[in-house]
């Protein structure tokens, strides 16, 4: 391909010609004159022309040139310096082969240009262009507003007007050292510095120092950083380390921080240190039917009725779910103790308003105290724990202070509590059954659900060990919804199966208080399909009492439905019979105590047959527990008992063992 040595533009210009016509006027005067005689003035007119013409003319063409070359320069330079618009160089002095890979190039420097000011201005640190006399080059947008210059007046400018006075001598002296040794100094490597706003205002700055290379003046790229976000991080990753998220009160890593100091104050000043622990009762069942959201809001709740209460100054902090604990550490903190445990148990039984539901809750306390207790502070919180657990024995809403003579039996507590954490998971527990028969004839006509559980490392642990502390854990709804679930699936199976009996099965004291109760029961039943007239629950007299109402109207929903309801227990307890005739009861179940002793004593035997006089008025069956022997048997016979149950028949079986006895009874009355 042959080269073009000037373009078709430089071809249309004026100097070009004036070139060429000076060039021929040359030739024709030198023609004249060697060929024409007589013509030496004429020729040497031509000559003169044409040299000067050539003169001109190329002095012309080097202007242009020169103007050529100057708008190359100056449209590079407009690109460089952020005028994007000058993208297209025009001049008749470049062949248009090379003016066009000209233009290209100079598209790809202004593409470049445009994604290094992209880049510049938009990154958040501030990033300043420093020469080696410390004048500021360029400086990007986040410069300007962390310092509060526009970026006309910082580029110029030197250094030192970001810089306060009383470092100002410091930075120089510095400054000149790294200039004549320039090296990356990484940001995170130096101490935080101290920049000047415009305002005067002083503002904490992280910087990195990058030499920049191909600069023969030595510039640097500083990349500053406003240290106060990182301050501000900090501060908050400390917060949320410290402080629990949801009520915003110490958390169990700063409460054990502090407890350790006020026990190191208390044994400087010879004083005593209280530790109070307060655990919502039954907290998990609010959760479980009220929803974690109104959960959340009555832990913020107490939270906040807690602190003001004790007062701010005094550490308060959540350590758990369910708990919290108090530190009282004044010198006259004996004589604060029962006031602050007075506000505690007035926080906590204050009724919750959760939109239009009220909810009312109880709280049981344990105070340990140093040195009485412990001499450490995870001494101390260990002994706060054991009598916090010595008091949710003793029932909901209870105050306990440490004491080391019970510390076996709540090890043993603590033992069943966790093991009994695990247990369902395992499938330890089971359903055995104990038949309920008629007196006379001994046939099987009911069974009582009761629940056994063998433990890997406890054993057998009979229910008189761990329903307490299930009810005190609030494990005890997951274990009577599981005991009912079984229940009701094994005995449909049994209908099914043409083995027809119903079943007894217990609520516990802690369950029976729940509003949403009845409800979940009809719910269990429609889903296993068992006949509602197949079920009979037993509830105990003291059950009854706490609040007839909601007992009343809980019993009504389940008997609506068509559920039976028995008495346990009947006797032991403080039931009214104006209350009883009211109740939609169905049963009576004598205790097994009045049974024992009926044989022996005069007054067990007239309480036998007033129960049983009793029920056969209301219109009530009757059922005697605990029948040993076949004196006991005869006895109730003849005072009208129909119904009885005990080891004289049966004890407690798996459900396999009873389906057989269904089956042989079963074929037995068909023979």
């Amino acid at each position: 391909m042959q080269t073009q040595w000037t373009s078709p533009l430089l071809r249309k210009s004026v100097p070009f010609w004036l070139l060429l016509m000076a060039l021929l006027m040359i030739l024709a005067g030198v023609s004249r004159s060697m060929f024409t005689s007589g013509a030496g003035s004429m020729s040497y007119i031509l000559i003169l022309g044409g040299t000067l013409l050539v003169i001109y003319s190329v002095r012309m063409l080097d202007r242009h040139m020169r103007a050529s070359l100057s708008h190359i320069v100056d449209t590079f330079t407009a690109v460089k310096n952020g005028n994007i618009r000058q993208n297209q160089i025009s001049t008749p002095f470049v062949a248009q082969e090379q003016l066009a890979k000209l233009n290209e190039l100079l598209r790809s420097f202004s593409l470049s240009e445009q994604h290094y000011q992209a880049l510049f201005g938009a990154t958040v640190d501030g990033v300043m262009i420093v020469d080696e006399r410390m004048n500021i080059v360029l400086a990007n947008q986040a410069v300007s507003q962390l310092f509060g210059y526009t970026t006309q007046e910082l580029t110029g400018s030197s250094i030192n007007m970001l810089l306060p006075d009383h470092i100002k001598n410091s930075h120089d002296h510095l400054a000149s050292s790294f200039m004549k040794h320039p090296a990356h100094k990484p940001m995170g490597h130096r101490p935080i510095l101290e920049g000047k706003h415009k305002c005067g205002e002083h503002v904490p700055i992280e910087i990195s120092l990058n030499p920049m290379p191909g600069t023969t003046d030595k510039q640097v790229a500083v990349i500053i950083r406003d240290a106060r976000l990182r301050f501000q991080y900090q501060s908050k990753i400390q917060h949320l380390l410290q402080f629990d998220t949801l009520t915003e009160l110490p958390n169990r890593r700063l409460f054990e921080d502090r407890l350790v100091q006020a026990i190191a104050r208390a044994s400087n000043n010879n004083h005593q240190v209280h530790l109070i622990l307060l655990g919502i009762d039954g907290f998990k069942t609010v959760n479980d039917v009220l929803g974690h959201a109104t959960g959340d809001r009555i832990l913020s709740t107490l939270a906040k009725r807690l602190s003001e209460n004790l007062g701010e100054h005094r550490t308060i902090a959540r350590i758990g779910g369910d708990e919290f604990a108090i530190i009282a550490d004044e010198p006259y903190s004996p004589h604060v103790i029962p006031v602050l445990i007075d506000r505690v148990q007035h926080g906590i039984k204050t009724p919750f308003r959760d939109g239009d539901q009220t909810i009312k809750l109880t709280g049981t306390i344990g105070v340990a105290t140093y040195p009485d207790d412990a001499d450490s502070a995870d001494v101390l919180l260990k002994h706060a724990d054991i009598a916090l657990l010595q008091a949710k024995q003793s029932g909901r809403g209870k105050l306990n202070f440490y004491n080391s003579d019970l510390i076996p039996e709540v090890k043993e507590r603590l033992e069943i509590d966790n093991q009994l954490r695990q247990a369902l998971t395992r499938a330890e527990f089971k359903v055995h059954y104990q038949p309920i028969v008629e007196l006379k004839t001994a046939n099987i006509v009911s069974a009582e659900a009761l629940l056994r559980w063998t433990n890997e490392k406890l054993g057998p642990v009979s229910p008189d060990r761990f329903i307490p502390v299930a009810e005190s854990s609030g494990m005890i709804h997951e274990l009577d919804h599981w005991t009912r679930r079984m229940a009701f699936s094994h005995v449909q199976c049994w209908n099914e199966m043409h083995k027809p009996i119903s079943i007894a099965v217990n609520l516990s004291a802690v369950d029976f208080e729940q509003e949403t109760l009845a409800g979940d029961i009809i719910q269990l039943l429609n889903e296993s399909g068992l006949n509602p007239a197949s079920v009979s629950l037993e509830i105990t007299e003291s059950m009854l009492m706490k609040d007839p109402a909601q007992a009343s109207e809980t019993l009504r929903q389940l008997r609506a439905h068509g559920v039976h309801i028995a008495i346990d227990d009947f006797g032991t307890g403080y039931s009214c019979l104006a209350h009883l005739q009211k109740l939609p009861v169905t049963r009576l179940k004598i205790d097994r105590a009045f049974v024992a002793g009926m044989l022996k004593e005069q007054n067990a035997r007239k309480i036998v047959e007033a129960i049983i006089k009793l029920a056969q008025t209301l219109g009530l069956e009757v059922v005697a527990e605990g029948i040993e022997t076949e004196a006991q048997r005869q006895a109730l016979i003849e005072m009208g008992c129909v119904l009885g149950q005990g080891f004289l028949f049966y004890a407690a079986m798996p459900p396999e063992q009873l389906s057989e006895l269904i089956a042989y009874q079963a074929g037995a009355i068909m023979k």
